[in-house]
């Protein structure tokens, strides 16, 4: 009997052992299926991942297209085709705007304020064609069709061929009164000149100023000139009749020839840091020059403007009552086209060394002139055009230019 409990006991034994092994078996089957679906789990999510970072990436729409090297965008079509104002974004979809075609506004017929980032570098000739007749106001980082461009000129960007009468403005642009140029360093030569219509201009972040950049402007009353300004070039402001003023930043070292040729002023301020100053008599109301005590190449005293040493009389304004007039004791030298279409008609220049070209050039009423025995030399034209000359005393050793006294 009790072996027979014994085998009993010992085949319970077996098959609850059995039953345990099986569990553990199936266990562990069920934690490989769920690692397997975890991984397929991982590789959607993968896959997901990818194609989120695809959709992601800039590119062309509508109205921007990409560049080939993925970095930029050019402004194709304005979003905004009734706009009467736009404003280009500098950054879209997190690149810079660097630049606008020549259908940008082909569908924007109606604009007449259009202020451009100076993030965008090239403009395509022909861009505001379409809305020419109604533009009033223009922000733009230069003038042509781009930075570099050193033959730029306004009519470019309104798609007229450098031709005669290429920026005027009143033809092609008769309401266009404002421009403000934000980001060219250089204005190049003529680039505005004949842009009748214009009112008021703007040049920010600009070193120089080309040869007639911005003459025969005659609707001009307002130009602004930022510091940072180095060289204003020959004849860059010459027949602006009706600009009411006019203020040169301290920082430009360089004025060249005519550059302020018929401007209307009586009095004008020259900038403290210049340097180099080329003047022909070319304000027909100039009655006094102003210039700061700290300049230290210029000094000017009673309007009249002198070297900082007195030693050269640069130039007597044409306008100035010269009737009381006295030459300062130290100064030796009359500079070109100094007493040029003045009303002086007679002097004493006792100390005076040399007379340079053109210095009394068209001084009509001029009758007398009497130099000490320091005169040296008097250069070409010197007396040129002085119609009333009687009198001319000066020593026997001098140089003369040629025809010095031609009349």
């Amino acid at each position: 009997m009790k072996e027979k409990l014994l085998l009993i006991s010992l085949s319970m034994l077996l098959c609850s052992c059995g039953g345990e092994l099986s569990s553990t078996s199936f266990d562990s089957s069920n934690v490989n299926q769920e690692s397997s679906d975890s991984s397929i789990i991982e590789a959607d999510s993968s896959s997901n991942e990818t194609e989120s970072s695809s959709v992601g990436l800039p590119t062309s729409d509508e109205y921007f297209e990409l560049s080939n090297d993925g970095k930029s965008f050019t402004l194709i079509k304005c979003p905004e085709p009734f706009a009467k104002e736009y404003e280009i974004p500098s950054i879209y979809k997190n690149l810079p705007v660097r630049g606008i075609s020549k259908s940008a506004f082909g569908m924007t017929p109606f604009l007449q304020k259009l202020f451009i980032p100076n993030s965008v570098e090239y403009i395509e000739k022909g861009a505001f064609t379409n809305f020419s007749n109604y533009l009033e106001e223009l922000t733009t980082p230069f003038i042509g069709t781009s930075l570099t461009d050193s033959n730029a000129y306004l009519g470019e960007m309104f798609g007229i061929g450098n031709v005669v009468g290429k920026n005027a403005t009143s033809i092609f642009a008769p309401n266009f009164k404002k421009l403000t140029i934000t980001n060219q360093e250089v204005l190049p030569d003529g680039c505005l000149s004949g842009a009748t219509t214009l009112e008021t201009i703007s040049i920010l972040n600009c070193k120089q100023i080309g040869v007639g950049a911005l003459s025969h402007l005659d609707g001009l009353t307002s130009l602004t000139l930022e510091e940072g300004l180095l060289k204003i070039g020959s004849g860059a402001f010459s027949d602006d009749k009706n600009l009411k003023e006019l203020s040169i930043p301290d920082s430009v070292n360089q004025i060249d020839d005519q550059a302020f040729f018929g401007l209307p002023f009586s009095s004008f301020e020259l900038p403290k840091s210049l340097s180099k100053f080329t003047y022909y008599q070319d304000m027909p109301n100039l009655k006094e020059w102003i210039i700061s005590d700290d300049n230290e190449y210029f000094l000017v005293d009673d309007g009249v403007l002198y070297s900082k040493d007195f030693s050269t009389l640069v130039n007597f304004p044409v306008a100035k009552d010269a009737s009381s007039f006295i030459v300062n004791p130290n100064t030796t030298i009359i500079g070109p086209y100094a007493f040029k279409g003045t009303n002086i008609s007679s002097f004493s220049f006792q100390n005076i060394s040399r007379v340079e070209s053109f210095s009394f050039f068209g001084a009509e009423r001029l009758a007398g002139v009497s130099f000490g025995d320091q005169l040296s030399y008097v250069g070409d034209s010197a007396f040129y055009g002085n119609t009333n000359l009687l009198t001319l005393t000066f020593a026997k050793t001098i140089k003369e230019g040629t025809p010095a006294f031609s009349w």
